[in-house]
């Protein structure tokens, strides 16, 4: 598959070799121009962005680079697509309040205020429940809630039976 960010220039899109077969994007901040990277970012709606700046040191591609981007420029250009894919992510969030959700529950939360389960949805968003009850590698629908201060979602174990279901 390939992406056109409307310019003529594409974007090879890759499929993870993992079974989530979740489609990797590669962009270029410095060519095609940073306003073409941003643009495609916001029309593909990317949720989750690894960003991290080329270096142009001996043994790698970055020091062929016939233009190389001053390192102000550089980190400007990382906080800008970071700082877009968080808004992003946090708008999509925000959309799946009030849906229900497939959860797998992997790891019990403790602490001064906080008690329950952190698990991933079957899109990959992590959720939180208050739930007491043994959670630990099962697969529940959750009703999903509201964002915690933190920015993970709170969902609501639903259809089981489990001591203290969460809220």
């Amino acid at each position: 598959s390939v992406l056109t960010d409307g310019g003529g220039s594409f974007t090879p899109l890759r499929r993870s070799s993992r079974s989530t077969n979740r489609p990797r994007v590669t962009i270029d901040a410095s060519s095609p121009p940073m306003v073409n990277t941003l643009a495609c970012v916001s029309e593909c709606d990317l949720t989750f962005l690894h960003v991290f700046p080329y270096s142009a040191r001996p043994g790698t591609s970055a020091a062929h680079f016939p233009e190389l981007v001053m390192a102000e420029d550089k980190a400007a250009r990382s906080r800008t697509l970071i700082d877009l894919g968080r808004s992003h992510a946090e708008a999509f969030r925000k959309g799946l309040v009030g849906t229900t959700r497939t959860v797998l529950w992997e790891t019990r939360r403790s602490g001064p205020d906080i008690s329950g389960w952190s698990g991933l949805t079957d899109n990959y968003v992590r959720v939180v429940t208050t739930s007491e009850g043994e959670l630990r590698n099962t697969v529940t629908p959750a009703q999903l809630m509201n964002n915690t201060e933190d920015g993970l979602l709170r969902a609501r174990v639903a259809s089981m039976a489990v001591e203290g279901e969460g809220t």
